[in-house]
């Protein structure tokens, strides 16, 4: 296999967007209360929880794409800069506009947070990234010093210690596969792909496999609403989760699904690579802590969808694409005007210096992308 990637390829480009927009739909489903209040084994209820089960690997597919990529790189103070001015702004800007708007009230302690987004929390899937982040130096110096068989075998510990313990028995709180510890798990098993998996596996195959996947966890769901068996009526709660062994059986499915896939059309290409880039602005704006009731409970009302002749399917659909599109736009604008305020020479002074910081600090032989 060829380690010299000097581009991101539009396939885990697409796989960037299509993770984002099943975030929106798990958001649909949980912050707007569709999968809490859907009568159990109706139409609507297998719909939903199709939806949650097909979705829920999102998160574990955004983070691979970082490992599949960052394995081989340099760590880039500048990313890390970048990516947390962006989530302060939206931090900040959401929480003022709110106050002013008079959806949310005043408060000091909530300002502050507000300023200090990552510390406090505002988002977890930042918080962990970030952290994720800030080890890729000595992640990749472990990767790349083990040899094939010793990284199998850290993997395997790794796949029995954070996930099949924890979807055999869900109340264990020790063998825990969540956040910062489950994203190195992903950032590694990415890692190992790039580096030594060449086998293709035939799409058709993958497909299977991920649509058995989601089929047999509404099963485990299903049987654990009517049991009357304690632990087994946990799995009710616990089954919807992203260290959860068949969540990642999809998320490799998808993902080795989608290096199978080759976009030789331009236009295609380049529309792939304009709206990547908004993706993590989708995620910032749409589940803001202080916007999210305000946009699933008085804007959106998924809920009354359930009651109505309406079709869940298609409110969710368009719900979906209204946010991401909206959200996009949002973004685009936000990047226009940073564009234009890091051209002034203040900016371009503090930029020369933190580049000049990261080759001093940071040097490495590997290509960035």
């Amino acid at each position: 296999m060829n380690n010299k990637i000097l581009h991101r390829d539009t396939n885990f480009e697409l796989l960037r967007i299509v993770a984002m927009i099943m975030i929106v739909a798990l958001h649909f489903n949980c912050h707007g209360k569709v999968m809490y209040y859907v009568e159990p084994f109706s139409k609507k209820y297998y719909y939903t929880f199709f939806i949650e089960y097909a979705c829920l690997i999102a998160v574990n597919l955004y983070v691979m794409i970082s490992g599949y990529y960052m394995i081989k790189l340099k760590f880039k103070i500048k990313k890390i800069i970048k990516i947390e001015m962006q989530v302060l702004f939206y931090s900040l800007l959401i929480y003022l506009l709110l106050v002013v708007l008079g959806q949310v009230k005043f408060s000091k302690t909530e300002l502050i947070n507000s300023l200090l987004p990552t510390i406090t929390n505002r988002y977890w899937f930042v918080t962990a990234y970030m952290g994720l982040y800030v080890l890729i130096p000595f992640i990749n110096k472990l990767a790349n010093s083990l040899n094939k068989k010793e990284y199998i075998t850290l993997l395997v510990i790794l796949t029995f210690c954070l996930s099949i313990v924890k979807t055999i028995y869900p109340t264990n709180d020790i063998m825990n596969g969540s956040g910062i510890i489950w994203f190195i798990y992903l950032y590694l098993l990415a890692g190992y792909i790039r580096i030594y998996f060449d086998k293709k596996v035939a799409s058709y195959k993958l497909l299977i496999l991920y649509l058995a996947t989601i089929a047999i966890q509404i099963v485990i769901r299903n049987i654990s609403i009517k049991s009357q068996i304690s632990i087994v009526k946990t799995y009710t709660y616990t089954s919807y989760n992203n260290s959860w062994f068949f969540t990642l059986v999809e998320t490799l499915a998808v993902f080795l699904l989608f290096m199978n896939i080759k976009i030789k059309n331009e236009k295609i290409n380049k529309a792939i690579t304009t709206v990547t880039p908004l993706t993590l602005g989708v995620y910032l704006i749409h589940d803001n802590k202080y916007l999210r009731p305000v946009l699933w409970d008085k804007i959106l009302h998924p809920l009354t969808y359930l009651n109505s002749g309406i079709s869940v399917v298609i409110a969710g659909v368009v719900d979906v694409a209204l946010i991401f599109i909206v959200c996009c736009i949002i973004e685009k604008l936000r990047q226009l005007i940073f564009e234009g305020f890091s051209k002034t020479s203040i900016i371009k002074h503090i930029d020369t210096k933190i580049n000049t910081f990261t080759v001093k600090t940071c040097n490495s032989d590997n290509k960035e992308i």
